[in-house]
């Protein structure tokens, strides 16, 4: 069976993703966990994909995790986000938080 066709970019517990970006924006949205079933408000970092493991594409990653959005801080606020190629990980827990693993310049 084929995997289903999605319009966002995920970093399953245990992988890597490598990724190339052109924008990110700040969002505020209301999400229901899916495991508690709490309902919060939360800020949203979407950065928009051009580049995943290599291909050519247009999507989104949406980072939900406060430490990973730090991370891409820097980049955004000196305007070098386009120059690099990320190396975004996850440890094996269903409760690890992407990270940056590395950040390559192109």
């Amino acid at each position: 069976m084929a995997a289903p066709v999605q319009n966002y970019v995920t970093v399953a517990p245990g992988t890597t993703q490598t990724m190339r970006f052109d924008q990110a924006v700040e969002s505020s949205t209301t999400r229901k966990d899916p495991k508690t079933g709490i309902t919060s408000d939360v800020k949203t970092m979407v950065l928009h994909v051009t580049e995943l493991n290599g291909q050519q594409i247009s999507t989104i990653f949406s980072v939900l995790s406060q430490t990973l959005q730090q991370a891409f801080q820097p980049y955004i606020d000196a305007g070098t986000l386009t120059r690099y190629r990320f190396t975004i990980t996850r440890g094996s827990g269903d409760w690890d938080a992407p990270r940056i693993a590395a950040a390559v310049p192109v």
